[in-house]
């Protein structure tokens, strides 16, 4: 039985407007303006909803949470205000936002969703894939040839196939500016798992910031 299950994607920004435009047209999704909280980006199904909040104060030096995508060619994203910066070292191209946020890029023929995969750094990859396939109630899958790479899959009620967790070695020092969001009934059952809360200034009360056990952020919803 899952403990909790996938609510959304949150995008912090400090142009809003550019870069919800940028992720609108790279996602397929229609942005909604909401004042001061930012933009929606939002599809047909709820669950492709993606929020692009401001958090002006916030510079990340390594961002430890980035996502890949589906897409029928790199010209929009480019159009869109993002860039290309290497499309020979993997099977995926990869390309940067406009405010510099890394994301894979499988080209293939457009669908009508068009995320891929959650990727997030952590210093033990397979442990904190373990960690959340409990959550989640979904299958780890460790990786026998790569052991820097873990991930779970499939993720219930989520626009995406699977998050993948990399080894990372440098030490966190940034607040994750790209958060997966769930819902449990409470979040005591996270704390008792190992997760922690934040003592960061959020401005947005109807969600509790948290950490699993490796350092990554998440959002905790009401049901």
């Amino acid at each position: 039985m899952a403990l909790a299950r996938y609510v959304d994607l949150t995008i912090d920004a400090r142009d809003t407007e550019k870069l919800a435009r940028f992720w609108s047209r790279a996602l397929g999704l229609r942005m909604v303006a909401y004042g001061a909280d930012g933009y929606g980006l939002l599809g047909e199904d709820p669950t492709d909803t993606v929020w692009i909040r401001p958090v002006p104060h916030r510079a990340d030096q390594h961002r430890r949470v980035h996502l890949d995508i589906y897409a029928a060619d790199t010209d929009t994203l480019v159009e869109a205000g993002g860039s290309i910066v290497d499309r020979h070292s993997y099977p995926w191209d990869i390309a940067l936002d406009p405010e510099q946020r890394e994301l894979g890029v499988v080209v293939r023929p457009s669908e009508r969703r068009r995320m891929y995969q959650v990727v997030v750094d952590s210093p033990d990859p397979e442990a904190n894939a373990a960690w959340w396939g409990r959550v989640l109630d979904t299958k780890v899958h460790p990786v026998p040839e790569d052991p820097a790479i873990a991930f779970i899959e499939p993720i219930p009620g989520a626009p995406f196939e699977s998050i993948v967790f990399a080894r990372e070695t440098r030490p966190k020092s940034d607040f994750n500016s790209m958060r997966l969001a769930i819902t449990a009934q409470t979040p005591d059952v996270l704390l008792l798992l190992g997760a922690t809360m934040c003592d960061e200034d959020n401005p947005d009360p109807a969600r509790t910031w948290m950490r699993d056990p490796f350092g990554n952020e998440f959002t905790w919803v009401a049901p």
